[in-house]
C-alpha cells in the first residue's frame, strides 16, 4: 500500500529497500534493475546504516557471486551465516566487508529477471531467517509490480504526448500512415517512398524581414505562434491537410499525401483551405493591431510527387519532392500579397467550385515550359 502511493520509480525503490531493511534488521540494502534487452543491472537505490545507525545513501559493495547465483536460478536465496559457508567464507568481498548474512530476492516475469532486492548484515549483525527471505521476496514482488505500473503509465503518457505532437502537424490519416509504416518496418527512407498525385500549398508572409525588424523577439515569437496556430488549424483540422513543414515564416502543406480522397477532391480541399486562410488573415489584420502589417502570398499546385519518410536514420520526416512542389513554390513567390495563385491542373480540378481569373504564364526555374496559372477569387 505504501509503494502504491509512490509517484515515481526512484521513490518505489527507496521505499522497498527501507521497508525490507527495517523489517529484517539489515545493515545494507540495494534494489537494482535493468532495462529491457540490457544484461547489466543498475542500482536504483543503495542504503546503509553502517557507522551511523541511520539510513544513508551511498555505494554498497555486494557479493557478486551470491547475487549472480540467485539471478541465474531465478530463485530467492539466503546465506544465514557466511562464516560457516565453505564457498562464501573465503570470498574476498565477504571477508573484506565482514558480511555475516545475505538475502537476495530476484524479481521479474516468467522469462526474465528484471531486478533484485539485496540485503546483508555485517560484523555481529543479525542472521537472516527463512521468514525474512519470504518477506523480502514479497517486498521485491510488490516493488516490481509498482515499477511495472509506472513504466506502463509512462508509456501511455509518452504515447499520448507523441500523438498530441503528431496531431499538431498531421491529419489522422497521416498519423495512421506513419504508425503503419513503423509497424511494417518501412521507416527506412529507401523502403517508404512512393510516387503519387498530390496538391502542394505554400504560404509565405510578405516582407517578414521588415515586420520583424521593428519587433522585440518575444513579441515576434508570439505573433508567429499565433499566426501558425490559426493557419495550421485551418489546414489540418478543418480541411484534412498535412503540415509538411514551417520554413521560417512560410508554411508548406500537402493534400492527397499519403492518402488521397481523389485528385480533384484533394485539390478542392487545398484551395478551400487557401481561401479560408486568406479570409482568416484578413480578419486578423482588421481586428488585431499586431497583425495589421502581416500579409501573405499563397501558391497551390497539383501534380506527381515522390512522397514518403525522408531524411537520415537520426531524423525522418514525412515529405514530398518533385516538379509539382517546385511549381507550387514558384507560384507563391511570383504571386501578390493577399492573393492565391494556382496551377493549371489545380484549376482544372477546381474550376467548377471556385471563381478564378486567368493570370497568364510564369517561368519556373529548371523548367523550360511556362506554367499557366489563375487567381482564385472566391468560392462559387
Amino acid at each position: 500500500e505504501v509503494m502504491a502511493k509512490c509517484p515515481d520509480a526512484q521513490r518505489v525503490a527507496s521505499t522497498a529497500v527501507s521497508l525490507a531493511m527495517r523489517a529484517t534488521g539489515a545493515d545494507r540494502g540495494i534494489l537494482a534493475t535493468r532495462e529491457e534487452g540490457e544484461l547489466d543491472f543498475v542500482p536504483r537505490v543503495q542504503l546503509t546504516t553502517v557507522g551511523t545507525g541511520m539510513f544513508v545513501s551511498g555505494e554498497v559493495e555486494i557479493s557478486d557471486t551470491f547475487v549472480e547465483n540467485a539471478v541465474s536460478k531465478k530463485v530467492a536465496a539466503i546465506a544465514r551465516n557466511t562464516w560457516d559457508d565453505v564457498d562464501l567464507s573465503s570470498a574476498k568481498s565477504i571477508v573484506a566487508l565482514q558480511i555475516r548474512s545475505i538475502l537476495c530476492a530476484p524479481f521479474g516475469d516468467e522469462k526474465t529477471v528484471q531486478g533484485y532486492l539485496y540485503l546483508d548484515s555485517v560484523g555481529a549483525g543479525r542472521m537472516f531467517s527463512p521468514d525474512d527471505l519470504d518477506l523480502v521476496s514479497v517486498i521485491g514482488y510488490q516493488a516490481n509490480a509498482q515499477l511495472g505500473r509506472l513504466r506502463l503509465t509512462d508509456k501511455v503518457r509518452e504515447e499520448q504526448q507523441r500523438r498530441q505532437n503528431l496531431s499538431r502537424f498531421f491529419s489522422p490519416d497521416v498519423i495512421k500512415h506513419i504508425e503503419n509504416e513503423a509497424e511494417g518496418g518501412n521507416l527506412d527512407p529507401s523502403l517508404s517512398v512512393r510516387e503519387q498525385q498530390a496538391t502542394v500549398l505554400f504560404a509565405d508572409i510578405v516582407g517578414f524581414a521588415t515586420i520583424s525588424g521593428g519587433m522585440k523577439p518575444p513579441a515576434l515569437k508570439r505573433l508567429l505562434d499565433d499566426y501558425f496556430d490559426h493557419m495550421t488549424e485551418i489546414l489540418v483540422d478543418r480541411h484534412g491537410g498535412t503540415l509538411d513543414k514551417y520554413i521560417g515564416d512560410a508554411i508548406m502543406a500537402l493534400f492527397g499525401a499519403p492518402f488521397t480522397r481523389g485528385v480533384a477532391e484533394d485539390a478542392r480541399s487545398a484551395v478551400s483551405a487557401a481561401v479560408e486562410m486568406r479570409d482568416a488573415l484578413e480578419s486578423l489584420r482588421k481586428e488585431r493591431p499586431e497583425f495589421a502589417r502581416v500579409n501573405f502570398r499563397i501558391g497551390v499546385n497539383t501534380g506527381r510527387v515522390v512522397a514518403g519518410m525522408m531524411g537520415s536514420k537520426r531524423r525522418l520526416e514525412y515529405s514530398v519532392i518533385g516538379d509539382a512542389v517546385n511549381v507550387a513554390s514558384r507560384l507563391e513567390s511570383s504571386g501578390e500579397p493577399g492573393k492565391i495563385l494556382i496551377g493549371e491542373q489545380t484549376y482544372e480540378a477546381t474550376k467548377n467550385a471556385f471563381v478564378c481569373e486567368y493570370a497568364g504564364e510564369r517561368q519556373v526555374k529548371n523548367r523550360a515550359q511556362l506554367v499557366k496559372c489563375w487567381w482564385v477569387l472566391r468560392a462559387t
